[in-house]
């Protein structure tokens, strides 16, 4: 992961990086594991501050919540509490969403509708390194 922040700092200015309270208070505000790729993120890089990487917004520890908080429509799809957002593109054309409880960091593109949850990257970094290189598997 560290390349990763190499490649967006050469880029961008980043915001100063999460801390343990941080994590602690997103844990307990919404009583949930964090997975430790998005913990490393947010210890290196911590969003882009209202930059858009590719036109990808990446979510700092601020603005990592529940998806239903972000679209009412998913509250009612079983499962969709245990999805948090990650990132949006374009100002909310979509978003992509983790499974904090799932054992893996796979990355999924979310979107108004309710539509589908549809796998778009197998981990953070995976994800991460297809925003940088504008690659057309993350676009809905």
């Amino acid at each position: 992961m560290e390349d990763i922040r190499n490649l967006i700092k050469d880029k961008f200015v980043l915001p100063a990086p999460a801390s343990s309270n941080d994590i602690i208070e997103l844990e307990t505000k919404y009583q949930i594991p964090i997975p430790i790729d998005i913990i490393d993120l947010f210890f290196k890089v911590s969003g882009t501050v209202g930059i858009e990487i590719n036109n990808i917004f990446i979510y700092g520890t601020d603005k990592f919540k529940p998806l239903v908080e972000y679209l009412e429509e998913y509250r009612n799809i079983p499962g969709s509490e245990e999805f948090f957002v990650l990132a949006d593109f374009s100002d909310w054309c979509w978003g992509y969403a983790i499974n904090v409880f799932a054992n893996k960091d796979e990355v999924f593109l979310v979107g108004r509708g309710g539509f589908p949850y549809i796998k778009v990257a197998d981990s953070i970094e995976e994800f991460l390194q297809l925003s940088i290189n504008n690659s057309s598997d993350l676009v809905g």
